[in-house]
């Protein structure tokens, strides 16, 4: 038994040193008799090598420039009759003839009513004859005065009956007249709350006018913001109904309502077929001020880090920039933004891949375009 564990030991030696040679090399010989050293099998390390440099984004560009762009205040506000008046009786009497109906469209100078004259034509006749007689008077006066046979004081006797006389002819012609009711200016009639027969006392209402060409549209603007607008310029409203019109700031008031603090504004449309109403709620916008602005569609926005909105853009060195913005406005074809250099190379496609600072690959749009059309 002795003898059979130092064979088994001899052999354990004999098989770790031949595992040894093997790991340990030595040389052994090629096909054409030279000396190699053996290989080790177990794998080397590989040769520690420079890292390579990152690789850049590509972004579609698409250059942009600013355009300038009226900025407006919107308010609400409602149609006015450029007149409205209410005429009244200047003298009484019975209403006899009525002229014109509610809703006609009337001239200046149209009879809307005419007043009973009664005994006012007799007291005309009256009127005449009596200053015919001063007159008379009064030349025989001169005639006998300048002969000497009057005295100065005679004749200023008589020149003052000539005066009362016409005095009171001209009193009773202007009566007469005003039983003619007219109206002062080309309008709407919009009230005739009288008809025939109707006694009317002196103030008492006849009717009422209306000019509703040219058309008023008047808003009202806050003390913070009235300053900005000017009299004479051009502006916009949308009726009710939907309507766009246009017109001029003819009016601006000097002094505010004393409960909302705000000042009139108004605005006078042409209205030549008086198809806009009195009364009809609008939305008014007011010129500001002239400000460059970028149109582009809300798909192009982006947040910074803090959450701020805005676009991103390429500088000259391919370098991105954020750019905060500020809404002006908005149109059909996108909104109107400021706040940005008037020339700028937008990021149109990968913006929200990228950062600020970022060194990118700009491909400007038209390239794309190009490639595409050459492929189809």
């Amino acid at each position: 038994m002795r003898s059979s564990i130092i064979i088994a030991g001899l052999l354990a030696l004999i098989v770790g040193g031949w595992i040894l040679s093997g790991q340990l090399g030595g040389k052994k010989e090629t096909p054409n008799g030279e000396a190699v050293a053996a290989q080790n099998d177990a794998p080397k390390t590989a040769t520690a090598q420079a890292p390579a440099s990152p690789r850049l984004m590509s972004v579609r560009v698409r250059e942009s420039l600013a355009r300038p762009h009226m900025t407006e205040l919107t308010v609400t506000g409602r149609t006015e009759a450029n007149r409205s008046v209410i005429l009244r009786a200047e003298t009484p009497g019975r209403i006899v003839k009525v002229e014109a109906e509610k809703g006609n469209k009337v001239k200046r100078g149209s009879v809307i009513a005419r007043i009973d004259m009664d005994a006012r034509g007799s007291r005309l006749t009256e009127y005449r004859s009596l200053v015919a007689q001063k007159q008379l008077e009064f030349d025989q006066a001169t005639k006998l005065e300048t002969k000497g046979f009057q005295s100065k004081t005679r004749l200023a006797q008589a020149a003052a009956e000539l005066e009362q006389a016409k005095a009171q002819l001209r009193m009773m012609q202007v009566e007469i007249e005003d039983t003619i009711i007219r109206a002062p200016f080309g309008a709407e009639l919009q009230e005739r709350p009288v008809e025939v027969g109707d006694f009317v006392k002196v103030g008492d209402h006849v009717a009422r006018l209306v000019e509703l060409d040219p058309i008023l549209i008047v808003g009202f603007v806050s003390e913070r913001e009235i300053g900005d607008i000017e009299a004479g310029t051009l502006a916009n409203a949308t009726l009710v109904n939907g309507q766009e019109v246009e017109g001029v700031v003819r009016y601006i008031s000097k002094i505010s309502e004393e409960t909302t603090r705000t000042f009139r504004v108004e605005i006078e449309v042409p209205n030549p077929g008086r198809k806009i109403y009195e009364g009809l709620t609008a939305e008014i916008r007011l010129p500001l001020e002239e400000v460059l602005t970028h149109q582009l569609t809300p798909a192009l926005l982006t947040l910074d880090d803090d959450g701020t909105i805005g676009v991103k853009a390429v500088d000259e060195n391919d370098k991105v920039v954020f750019y905060p913005i500020e809404i002006i406005g908005h149109t059909p074809e996108g909104m109107l933004l400021g706040g940005l250099p008037q020339r700028l190379t937008l990021i149109t496609v990968g913006q929200e891949f990228v950062i600020h600072g970022e060194t990118v690959i700009p491909v400007p749009e038209s390239e794309i375009t190009a490639r595409a059309n050459d492929a189809s």
